[in-house]
């Protein structure tokens, strides 16, 4: 987008249903986001995180098996697309149950310029090259788009990203040029989606995300058994910053384990053992007594030792040991000499 245009990423394309569909787009300032379509409207407000602005529109009221061109409005401004883009009108085309499906997949995707030379050196950029196979009819539009981790490398920056770096700190100073905080990480993804050809594809076909480990840094991995190892002082120096239990969702979500033995769990139930009437279930509730073994499938940042990497385990625990402290100073008054309770 231009300077002065008040739409900084997108339009992306998320969930497409045979009745809805969702738009994602980053703008500039506060502002409300339209989506124009058949005739239709569709409004959201934008809402902020570390000072940059999101909206996403959802769309509804679409019928089955077919498409809708659509355009974006920033506060009445028309802003997609763009008028010399040499690219088709963007669509949002629902579900039709008459033909077979289409899934495209890929992972491990670098930003770089789409030339020979890089190409010789990272290959061909494939999401880039379904922009023009789907314009010029050569390859059917996708149903759906998944991208099967490392979308972005944070631990092996371009030359651009480590320019804007640079701006901001010492690359001198851990975690040097590898990816610190959120606005970086902005920045990284604005410099991977900006490519007119990716961020049509983007506009056009639905995607589903997860990350790998160079979405974060290589052989990333949150069980305390990886904490423990020999790992740079970089990836500890800036976990803190990261706030893993943003970044990377629901533990429920995550591969918490790195090989070893022992049958896997979910994560999302409490940990059950035997206890006492009034004491807590939650994993997040049980201290660690020194000495105890640390239980090797459990997240990092729900480790009852990591209180450096977030402040909601100890909140937590506080809390639920609030809650259980009522009935164990019952117990210690019936249980106390000379008490005549039962």
């Amino acid at each position: 987008m231009t300077a002065s245009s008040p739409l900084v990423l997108g339009p992306l394309l998320r969930f497409v249903g045979e009745h809805d569909a969702s738009i994602w787009v980053e703008i500039a300032r506060p502002s409300r986001v339209t989506i124009v379509s058949d005739g239709r409207e569709w409004h959201a407000a934008s809402f902020v995180v570390e000072e940059h602005h999101y909206a996403p529109v959802l769309l509804d009221g679409l019928s089955p098996g077919r498409t809708y061109e659509y355009s974006v409005q920033v506060d009445g401004e028309p802003v997609w697309p763009l008028e010399d883009s040499p690219f088709p009108h963007p669509s949002v085309a629902t579900p039709d149950h008459d033909r077979p499906a289409l899934l495209a997949f890929g992972s491990c995707r670098t930003s770089v310029p789409h030339d020979a030379e890089h190409h010789e050196s990272h290959g061909v950029d494939a999401l880039r090259t379904v922009a023009p196979a789907m314009v010029e009819g050569e390859f059917r539009r996708p149903d759906v788009l998944a991208m099967l981790g490392d979308r972005v490398y944070a631990d092996e920056t371009s030359p651009q990203m480590r320019e804007f770096i640079a701006s901001r700190r010492s690359l001198d100073e851990p975690p040097g040029e590898e990816i610190k905080d959120y606005a970086e990480y902005s920045h990284l993804y604005g410099l991977a989606r900006s490519d007119p050809a990716i961020r049509w594809v983007l506009s056009v076909v639905p995607s589903a995300m997860i990350f790998d480990d160079h979405d974060i840094r290589d052989d990333w991995n949150t069980s305390w058994t990886w904490h423990r190892g020999d790992q740079p002082d970089a990836v500890v120096a800036r976990a803190p910053r990261l706030r893993a239990d943003e970044l990377l969702g629901p533990p429920a979500h995550r591969q918490p384990r790195s090989g070893g033995a022992g049958p896997r769990r979910d994560l999302a139930a409490p940990r059950r053992r035997r206890t006492r009437r009034g004491r807590p279930h939650a994993a997040a509730a049980q201290p660690v007594r020194p000495g105890r073994p640390a239980p090797r499938d459990l997240p990092l940042e729900l480790h009852p030792r990591a209180r450096w990497l977030t402040a909601d385990h100890a909140r937590l625990a506080r809390r639920a040991g609030a809650a259980a402290r009522p009935a164990l100073d019952a117990r210690r008054r019936r249980a106390s000499p000379g008490s005549t309770s039962r």
